[in-house]
């Protein structure tokens, strides 16, 4: 939760990006949550196709394949 609220905050679920200060964008900006959120706001209210999308699945993508790295390499059922 300490991570999850804060994240779910500053990437536009709750609140849109456009009213957040200018210090705060580059954080923004590094939340995989911040194109998940773009994505399903473009697909539920633009009704767009998946092409415009396919950045926001290239950062979620490119966040999966390195948190499944560290997880590989630090986890140990000890």
């Amino acid at each position: 939760n300490l991570i999850t609220f804060p994240m779910m905050f500053l990437s536009g679920v709750f609140f849109p990006i456009d009213m957040m200060p200018d210090f705060i964008r580059p954080i923004i900006e590094v939340l995989p949550l911040t194109y998940l959120a773009d994505s399903f706001r473009q697909v539920m209210v633009e009704a767009s196709p998946f092409h415009p999308m396919m950045f926001n699945v290239i950062v979620m993508s490119a966040w999966l394949i390195i948190c499944m790295g560290i997880s590989i390499r630090f986890f140990r059922w000890e």
